[in-house]
């Protein structure tokens, strides 16, 4: 019998993993400001960031919540007032249940992209 996963002549069952990059609602998947990605629970693995100019100091945080706050953090990076024109990723690999949103404290001179399900 013939799975929906399975390759049937090499006899494996293949799982792709599979994330978005663009906010519920949204229309880019890079933001550089406050954005809900999703209501309810999910899974976030990763977020990218980069800047093209000095950064204004600040942070940037993932919360497992549906609006800014300070509480469910699943992740926060303070921002340095230098450029980050390399991007640089950080897996998280962490479920969430309330939702997820990305807190910016700082100015819109820093973007980032963040994979989830």
């Amino acid at each position: 019998e013939l799975l929906a996963c399975e390759r049937f002549p090499e006899q494996v069952c293949v799982v792709e993993e599979r994330y978005l990059t663009i906010p519920i609602g949204g229309t880019t998947a890079m933001i550089a400001a406050d954005q809900l990605y999703k209501s309810g629970p999910g899974y976030v693995r990763s977020i990218t960031c980069y800047s093209d100019a000095t950064a204004t100091a600040g942070t940037i945080a993932l919360l497992d919540n549906t609006a800014a706050g300070a509480v469910n953090k699943l992740w926060e990076f303070d921002v340095l007032a230098v450029a980050y024109n390399t991007p640089f990723t950080v897996q998280l690999q962490t479920p969430f249940s309330i939702g997820l949103y990305a807190d910016f404290t700082t100015t819109a001179d820093v973007k980032c992209m963040v994979q989830y399900r």
